[in-house]
């Protein structure tokens, strides 16, 4: 059976994620992400708003897929992951196309927004164009709930990984994103990662292979964020660290007032502060207020060919 098979196969009975909610996905079943058997996109064109060996100087070649395998309250592109507004079915053959346009256009990469719903159908889009000409490296930008069975299948896809630690509490993961035994699955697909792929290879200024671990601090979870600094240096001090200020709450957070604000300056330097104390240096720092430069609005119209 070769990949493609294996990763189908993982689909009809879904297993793609760590909730392995069994649902047969190529029938069109929905499971937790509701996902369906059709790829659905919202954007897709070059983008400037990830790492600067990600994104470059001419932009990354990002496809933003609709649904996610979380559920959380203040998840920046809630618009397509929760609420489902402005997407798109598009064939694996049609992605493909689009990879190879995003080629054309001079992509430092394609990038791989949210894509664990859809490994297969990627990878089926992957192996056409790459018989087409495709040579960017791809990136895999993911929430970090994911299988390591599943990420050993597409490791001959992904050339850079770029997964969240979003928490390293499950009572925190479960409250704010539906994920109860999310600490331990993410860490286990963090090992798993740096074990395929190993520490990130920049040649050019640009990324080339490895991994990126990016961690969004949330107000009033300074703690959480200081802890999830101590795990990662536990798993390699040199491994590059992107910490991110740019939490805007929405009103999926109306709920969760403990949340439902902004992160202060003074939170997010405290959390900077840690990564000094333990000796951190290959680490990403956004300047606090820059949600507008990173959150995404897609009610506005998106170029889509």
């Amino acid at each position: 059976m070769n990949t493609l098979a294996k990763l189908l196969a993982l689909a009809e009975r879904c297993r793609l994620c760590p909730r392995q909610c069994g649902a047969n996905r190529l029938a069109g079943e929905k499971g937790f992400c509701q996902a369906g058997r059709e790829l659905q996109v919202s954007y897709i064109g070059l983008h400037q708003g990830e790492e600067p060996p990600i994104s470059g100087t001419q932009g990354s070649g990002t496809v933003f897929f609709g649904y996610c395998t979380m559920a959380c309250v203040f998840c920046q592109n809630w618009q397509i992951s929760q609420q489902h507004n402005n997407l798109r079915a598009i064939t694996p053959e049609q992605l493909a196309a689009e990879f190879l346009r995003l080629q054309n256009l001079g992509a430092h990469n394609i990038n791989l927004v949210s894509p664990t719903q859809y490994a297969p159908f990627i990878y089926q889009a992957w192996e056409t164009a790459k018989q087409n000409g495709l040579t960017l490296p791809v990136v895999y930008n993911t929430n970090g709930y994911e299988r390591p069975e599943v990420l050993e299948l597409l490791g001959g896809m992904i050339d850079i990984y770029l997964p969240d630690r979003k928490y390293a509490e499950n009572i925190s993961a479960e409250k704010y994103s539906g994920a109860p035994d999310y600490a331990e699955q993410n860490l286990a697909a963090l090992k798993f990662m740096l074990k395929q792929k190993g520490l990130l290879q920049i040649r050019n200024d640009l990324a080339v292979q490895g991994v990126i671990v990016r961690h969004l601090v949330l107000p009033g979870l300074g703690a959480e964020s200081k802890k999830i600094l101590t795990e990662l240096t536990a798993l390699n001090p040199e491994l590059q660290i992107s910490l991110m200020s740019q939490y805007a709450p929405h009103y999926l957070a109306k709920d969760r007032p403990e949340i439902n604000r902004k992160l202060s300056a003074a939170e997010y330097n405290a959390v900077l502060a840690q990564a000094e104390v333990l000796g951190l240096e290959n680490v990403w720092v956004q300047e606090p207020d820059s949600q507008e430069i990173f959150v995404p609005d897609f009610r506005k119209e998106q170029p889509f060919s």
